[in-house]
């Protein structure tokens, strides 16, 4: 063996014991990982796989949509899939409920038992603000609003006491404390904000920001309004009725109309 061969040998094998000092300095150094840290990772690949869900079911539907789609689209083994939702329809409800709880952290930020005038007129600047910052998001869930079958499983989940339920019973409750046809009023109040949502979701270069300030002014001239003084109890000594109305009617105003937060 020449003096060549024998540096190139004692070089590797210097190589292989550095390498292998570095394994063993990770694994003395590596602690196993904490409650907070497996929670943090469930939570991310739950939110890798609602993402995944989303997509599919804004372009395919719900009933289309299988769960070995689902496992693809999110890079994650069909039985794992189970670990984190226990069926697709358990999926699809996380996704409802995900979109509740976005709406109610800007409608109703101090999460009590009431939306105040300041509240909703924030909610509208905050509802702008998220659709131009996560456009992706508003725009699936506005293509995923707009699937039948979807729309059914919404309006189960919904009579069914979930988050949806409450935010719909504080936003029932903002209108009935301050309009005389609360049911009227809180329909025309949702139809145009699904109806700015989608618009604004697929297309925002179609608004110029001065359109966009000013349907945002005159919403808020039409229904930022504060609470009468002398009707405190109004909605409290009607929140039985309003409640069974909701409920049992599917949440249907006097004319059959849905009202309420849909997604």
């Amino acid at each position: 063996m020449t003096g060549r061969s024998v540096i190139k040998n004692v070089t590797f094998i210097n190589e292989r014991v550095e390498k292998r000092n570095e394994h063993n300095k990770e694994e003395v150094f590596m602690s196993p990982r904490t409650k907070e840290q497996n929670e943090e990772i469930r939570n991310e690949k739950r939110k890798v796989i609602m993402s995944a869900a989303i997509r599919l079911f804004s372009v395919h539907g719900y009933e289309a949509t299988s769960i070995n789609m689902i496992a693809k689209e999110a890079d994650i083994a069909k039985g794992l899939m189970y670990t984190y939702f226990d069926s697709k329809e358990s999926l699809l409800y996380a996704l409802i409920d995900d979109y509740m709880h976005r709406i109610g952290d800007l409608m109703n930020p101090a999460a009590d038992d009431e939306i105040t005038d300041e509240e909703l007129a924030n909610f509208l600047d905050g509802l702008r603000s998220s659709i131009e910052a996560d456009n992706e998001y508003w725009r699936l869930y506005a293509q995923l609003s707009m699937r039948p079958d979807v729309l059914a499983l919404f309006f189960e989940r919904h009579n069914s006491g979930s988050v949806v339920l409450k935010h719909n019973m504080l936003l029932k409750k903002y209108f009935v404390d301050r309009f005389e046809n609360a049911d009227l009023e809180e329909f025309l109040f949702t139809s145009m904000l699904k109806g700015f949502t989608i618009q604004y979701a697929f297309a925002p270069g179609l608004f110029p920001k001065e359109v966009v300030d000013q349907l945002i002014a005159r919403m808020k001239e039409m229904y930022v309004l504060p609470k009468p003084k002398g009707d405190e109890g109004l909605f409290t000594a009607n929140v039985n009725f309003a409640k069974s109305h909701l409920v049992k009617e599917g949440n249907s105003d006097v004319h059959g109309q849905k009202t309420g937060i849909q997604p």
